[in-house]
């Protein structure tokens, strides 16, 4: 009997030493850490539930959307790039250029029930290029317009109706400026915690988008699949 669990013991830990020696790592990098380090460690707990064959790896996050372009630029020459990439959709155009992001139409289509994971066409759109899909949109910034009524009042404006498009912005805005005392028709940064007089208060400059880079090397094995999908 000793024997017998033993061996059935030591069939076990073999098992188990295969599986973690195929087990299928996928490394992964994404900027602004104040912002979605938190959010990150948990899609990446209920990911490892759900697929407990992959590991996710985080690597420590890029600063900014430009220090994310810059490195992943400089690491597609010495193939280090992470597997999975979160670049600001601005930033994607340059990356597809270098032929660097693989392109996720083959992925897209092999997922199943994709179409039920809340993406729309808008959002491929997003990360297209060349009629390929190279990115999905993780988070999506909408830029706000706070407006200082009191001003528009007195710039003539009509406050039932304000600007639908950049023109009428822009003018209005020249008229308020026009009213003097340092008074400021437009005034914007983008920043999350902006506020300003006749205020535009916008999110992120660009939305991260998660973006499956080329494999590092002609034999690396991994999937190029992100942890939010």
């Amino acid at each position: 009997m000793l024997k017998s669990i033993i061996a059935a013991a030591a069939l076990s830990l073999a098992a188990g030493s295969a599986l973690a020696q195929t087990k299928t790592e996928i490394v992964m990098q994404y900027p602004y850490p104040e912002l979605f380090t938190e959010t990150h460690k948990r899609i990446a707990e209920e990911f490892a539930k759900v697929h407990p064959e992959i590991k996710v790896t985080m690597r420590a996050p890029y600063e900014s959307y430009e220090d994310a372009t810059q490195k992943v630029l400089r690491e597609a020459v010495t193939n280090q790039m992470p597997d999975v990439s979160f670049q600001g959709l601005n930033r994607i155009r340059v990356l597809v250029d270098k032929n660097i992001p693989a392109e996720l139409g083959g992925y897209i289509a092999a997922e199943k029930d994709f179409d039920k994971q809340g993406f729309h066409q808008a959002m491929y759109d997003i990360g297209t290029a060349g009629g390929k899909v190279y990115a999905l949109p993780f988070a999506i910034s909408l830029p706000i317009v706070y407006v200082n009524l009191d001003l528009v009042k007195q710039a003539g404006g009509d406050v039932d109706h304000l600007p639908k498009s950049w023109d009428e912005l822009i003018a209005l805005a020249r008229k308020i400026k026009a009213l003097g005392n340092d008074t400021n028709g437009v005034t914007y940064a983008w920043d999350i915690t902006g506020n300003w007089l006749w205020q535009a208060r916008s999110s992120r400059a660009a939305a991260p988008c998660s973006m499956p880079t080329r494999p590092r090397s002609p034999s690396t094995d991994r999937k190029a699949s992100s942890p939010s999908t």
